[in-house]
């Protein structure tokens, strides 16, 4: 109920801080393959061996129809070492999500039911035809030394191979931090 009406609400909630990235790659024609990183700040999370993480998100087009979405469930059964990591930095998810091209609102809500705390995000995104035009290129895939020891419950695979660490949601990047970008072209 408390991730549906973060879902439902046309503002973001903030008790539990959540981040998102969205980055569109050619897909299985006429859609694109939408990855989505999520980012839920450690400290607003409790973490006791049986608490669970629920994370949904919806893509809602143009004209108010959803288009996809997923629920994720993460349960915090985390050894020491790993939960001291989330701790100081974040929990990250990614996932995928097919989608036509066209204008959408993704709204994405998290709820920490050992803790209580919720929180939501709303991100607008552009998916283009890459089936149209001659030359286009994919969204950016964006990680970072620092942005990679947050641990990663559900990874990508399709960019495990091109990419030092996992895609990650955050945009603020320290000056000593090493970035690796991953984009696509398609001709």
């Amino acid at each position: 109920d408390e991730v549906r009406e973060a879902l439902d609400s046309p503002l973001p909630i903030s008790g539990l801080t959540l981040n998102m990235a969205a980055a569109p790659f050619k897909g299985t024609a006429p859609n694109a393959s939408v990855l989505l990183a999520f980012e839920m700040r450690g400290k607003d999370l409790r973490m006791n061996i049986s608490d669970k993480v629920s994370l949904s998100y919806v893509a809602i087009d143009g004209q108010g129809k959803i288009r996809g979405g997923n629920t994720e469930n993460v349960t915090m059964n985390l050894g020491p070492e790993t939960r001291q990591r989330v701790e100081q930095t974040a929990l990250r998810l990614l996932s995928r999500v097919e989608l036509p091209p066209g204008r959408y609102q993704i709204r994405a809500a998290a709820h920490d039911a050992g803790g209580g705390n919720v929180g939501s995000v709303l991100y607008d995104l552009d998916v283009p035809d890459f089936n149209k035009p001659p030359l286009s290129i994919s969204g950016v895939a964006v990680t970072s030394t620092r942005g990679a020891m947050a641990p990663t419950a559900r990874p990508d695979e399709q960019l495990r191979q091109v990419l030092p660490g996992p895609p990650i949601a955050t945009r603020a990047f320290a000056a000593d931090d090493e970035l690796a970008l991953f984009a696509e072209v398609y001709d």
